[in-house]
């Protein structure tokens, strides 16, 4: 397997060398109506990451949309995101799904050709093999991204701003300069839109909710993303102890079950059903009054519904930038300084929960 990984990095290589063969692209750095488009655009925007990518991107979309009212906007997502597709139908006309297909690649690559966009926008600041084969062969007039090693593709970017310094949503939103846009200007907050019927759905599924409500989202991405049993267990006897009348709700996946049955059979706390879709793990976070998590997409789900949030992470470096905490107020980042989340104390994180001062205390039952 380690060889194969090997091949397969020294082919990307050798292909972004191929692809990335070009003139030095304009630089955006104020806003600027520099790209002719008139009014009915054909818009290609590529976002065939994942679901946090996609999240973060959303100020980005919708001021794109409002700039664009009458324009054909596309969006190229992948099989990790394509979950989101249904909460992006009001910004994008047509909804494109990247599979690592080489049938399916090419068929996707004569179908953007045949189309013949007038711009392709790609938000990613780090290089993409897949990005650089769909601006590369789109035919499109104008490619538009943020500044990075691959800038050669591109006929316009944007400057890429310290990553040490501005969050993900602001530095994606930075590509609203090359369309006369000033983000520090513009609301950027994150929305997230789900059907009432899948709203409706999931709040039947869920246990009735009778107090202010804590959800635990149990797991990242993967295994390391736990903050672990004995944390987890600790704070939630600790949360009971201080506000009765409060109730905890922990969600994951039936990968976790194990851990889930173990953290729920003292009765403390109570499990949530495994969601059916995104939008139905979305629509039962909305139901949270404070969601505590160690997943970067709940902590922008929680953003969008305006819900203070603890984030839990792993150690960071300077090159990854700041840790994509939540774009909004009254949330709490914390950091274990290790590469394992366990080492994060429940002292910290009840300290954490003091500060956001949203306890229990505060619930309104008339509000529900």
């Amino acid at each position: 397997m380690k060889l194969l990984k090997r091949i397969e990095i020294n082919l990307r290589k050798r292909i972004n060398k191929l692809l990335n063969s070009g003139s030095l692209p304009v630089l955006i750095s104020s806003p600027e109506l520099v790209l002719n488009l008139g009014d009915y655009p054909k818009i290609m925007v590529l976002r065939h990451d994942r679901i946090g990518d996609v999240l973060v991107s959303i100020p980005f979309f919708k001021l794109l949309r409002k700039r664009f009212p009458k324009a054909r906007i596309d969006i190229i997502l992948g099989k990790k995101n394509q979950g989101c597709r249904t909460a992006l139908l009001s910004y994008f006309n047509n909804i494109l799904i990247y599979e690592k297909n080489i049938f399916k690649i090419s068929g996707m690559l004569f179908s953007i050709r045949q189309t013949k966009y007038d711009l392709i926008i790609d938000p990613f600041d780090k290089v993409s093999s897949t990005s650089n084969l769909f601006v590369k062969f789109s035919k499109a007039a104008l490619k538009l991204s943020i500044d990075k090693e691959n800038s050669s593709v591109y006929t316009h970017v944007v400057p890429l701003r310290d990553k040490n310094k501005y969050h993900v949503v602001e530095r994606t939103a930075a590509l609203l300069l090359a369309f006369g846009i000033e983000p520090k200007n513009s609301d950027l907050s994150l929305e997230y839109t789900i059907m009432p019927s899948i709203l409706e759905s999931a709040k039947n599924k869920l246990p009735p909710k009778e107090h202010f409500r804590i959800g635990i989202n149990l797991f990242g991405s993967d295994r390391t993303r736990f903050w672990g049993l004995e944390n987890n267990s600790e704070f939630i006897k600790i949360i009971k102890e201080k506000q009765q009348n409060c109730e905890i709700l922990i969600l994951t996946t039936p990968k976790y079950q194990y851990e889930l049955s173990l953290l729920t059979q003292n009765g403390l706390a109570k499990a949530a059903p495994f969601a059916d879709s995104l939008d139905e793990y979305a629509a039962m976070l909305s139901t949270c009054d404070m969601i505590i998590t160690p997943d970067t997409s709940a902590i922008h789900f929680a953003a969008a519904y305006k819900i203070p949030c603890i984030s839990l992470f792993k150690s960071s470096n300077k090159e990854n930038g700041l840790v994509w905490s939540s774009y909004q107020p009254n949330s709490q980042s914390i950091i274990s300084g290790t590469q394992n989340i366990c080492d994060i104390s429940v002292a910290i994180v009840m300290e954490a929960f003091d500060r956001i001062n949203c306890g229990a205390n505060n619930y309104n039952d008339e509000a529900f």
